[in-house]
């Protein structure tokens, strides 16, 4: 007997769809606050270390020093991002993934 698969997706209610929403919304805000925060702070520290540079306050060298260990730090805050996208998304996958099987079990029973 082939699925008819408009009442799989149909009615979609409960606890596991919550948890997919919740997933899901998650997933969104992470991608737009914390990526974007980062961009600001970052470019914040690079900004200052500019007028630093051009008041004099800075040495050529010390300005160098200091713009490597700021793109370290890009470095580690965009692999940070990385993996946590990545732990949502799969969290997400999980989420549907049993909302799919939830749904099929109740058309089999």
């Amino acid at each position: 007997m082939p699925i008819e698969w408009d009442k799989l997706f149909s009615g979609l209610t409960g606890d596991t769809t919550d948890l997919v929403k919740t997933q899901l919304s998650a997933l969104v805000t992470t991608v737009k606050t914390d990526g974007g925060d980062s961009a600001k702070e970052f470019a914040g520290e690079l900004e200052d270390l500019l007028n630093r540079l051009a008041r004099g306050e800075l040495s050529k060298d010390d300005f160098e020093e200091e713009s490597k260990e700021l793109r370290y730090l890009v470095d580690i805050e965009i692999k940070k991002e990385a993996v946590i996208g990545k732990v949502q998304l799969m969290q997400l996958s999980q989420g549907i993934t049993t909302l799919i099987l939830d749904r099929l079990m109740k058309l089999i029973a």
